[in-house]
């Protein structure tokens, strides 16, 4: 392998049956050789492997016993350069036909990209001529139409601006791996020299493979695969299909003698108070609310980082407090008296804490 490496300087990934494992869970019975496990581990970090995730099951090989015991024994492990052509990698089991090992399968185009939403990334007003193209930017944007409007559209072709001038000036990450390689050089140089390159043989030093290998672990939070009417699919569409059609099912509406809101009484405020509140935002408010804004997010601070969440949490716990209470008042729920003749408690809430009092029944529960 170390000639290999030496001599072919490209992408390449190895596969088959090693006959040991990395970690102790790719085993379901404890004991096994610690000496090969160690040995292996050893090889995967000396080449700079990395080990992709499996799909499909854990386990490759199993003694066919009536206690059987399952092994991790077969994989694919590959080297950053095949991962940077190949970024979406996945391995996957597939079904054990008569052999005691279960075939693998790699496939090179497996992860299902979202849709990422557009981020406005800070080092760019650190750019000398980003906050004057900026300025040029929002001039040369003219639209008609009601401010808001126009506020909306200016920022929509801003944001195309923005991501045309990142994209000239080059991917940050490249820039920053590309300065990283050179630190190592520099630090390889230096420590190898002092250490009598004892040092260039551990893994520390190696940046950019300790990156790869923290970028897979993000493939571990992606359905790859899904098993849909007792048989485990691959096909993204049927996955994105059964996912459409499992969480409609699962947020629809089963009880339609649920209170709707249309039938709710809302607490109404004074008449003074609504004057207050429907004034327009003067030149000097809004002013004053730009300039305390912090580097990152909007100014104050409260538990999700936004000043209006507060708000948007009274009213949707307002309204849940007045369904629970016409759910109690048109025998959904009974909710509980201390006496005969007491109040009834159908729930206590404090902030986004809530306890509802019901029957023990099955249709109170539903509800």
């Amino acid at each position: 392998m170390n000639d290999i490496q030496i001599l072919f300087d490209e992408p390449w990934i190895v596969g088959g049956d090693f006959n040991a494992i990395l970690f102790q869970p790719e085993r379901n019975k404890p004991e096994g050789c610690l000496a090969s496990r160690k040995f292996f581990k050893k090889f995967v970090k000396q080449h700079s492997l990395i080990d992709l995730p499996p799909n499909g099951g854990k386990f490759t090989w199993t003694n066919s016993q009536q206690h059987p015991l399952l092994i991790r024994l077969d994989r694919f492990l590959v080297n950053g350069d095949f991962q940077d052509h190949c970024p979406s990698l996945m391995q996957m089991r597939l079904k054990r036909p008569i052999f005691d090992h279960c075939p693998i399968m790699m496939n090179c185009n497996s992860v299902m990209k979202p849709v990422s939403p557009f981020r406005f990334d800070n080092y760019l007003l650190f750019h000398p001529s980003f906050l004057d193209n900026m300025k040029l930017w929002w001039a040369s944007l003219v639209f008609s139409g009601r401010p808001s409007f126009v506020f909306a559209k200016k920022l929509q072709g801003l944001k195309v601006l923005i991501k045309a001038r990142r994209k000239s000036l080059g991917d940050l990450q490249i820039q920053l791996d590309y300065l990283e390689k050179e630190i190592d050089v520099i630090d390889y140089r230096k420590w190898g020299q002092r250490s009598k390159g004892k040092w260039s043989k551990d893994d520390e030093r190696n940046t950019r493979y300790v990156h790869q290998l923290a970028s897979y672990k993000s493939k571990l939070n992606n359905i790859n695969c899904l098993r849909i009417d007792g048989d485990l699919s691959y096909d993204k569409s049927k996955i994105s299909a059964e996912d459409v059609n499992f969480y409609s099912n699962f947020f629809s509406e089963q009880f339609p003698t649920w209170p709707r809101f249309d039938e709710l009484q809302m607490p109404s405020i004074p008449v003074e108070d609504n004057i207050q509140l429907e004034k327009p935002f003067s030149e000097e408010e809004v002013k004053n609310v730009i300039w305390h804004f912090g580097a990152n997010k909007a100014p104050e601070r409260d538990k999700k980082g936004d000043p209006i969440s507060p708000f948007l949490l009274i009213l949707v716990v307002e309204i849940l407090s007045l369904m629970i209470k016409k759910a109690a008042s048109s025998g959904l729920i009974s909710g509980f008296k201390i006496s005969s003749n007491g109040t009834s408690v159908q729930h206590l809430q404090f902030v986004d804490d809530l306890i509802v009092l019901l029957d023990d029944t099955a249709e109170q529960v539903s509800i």
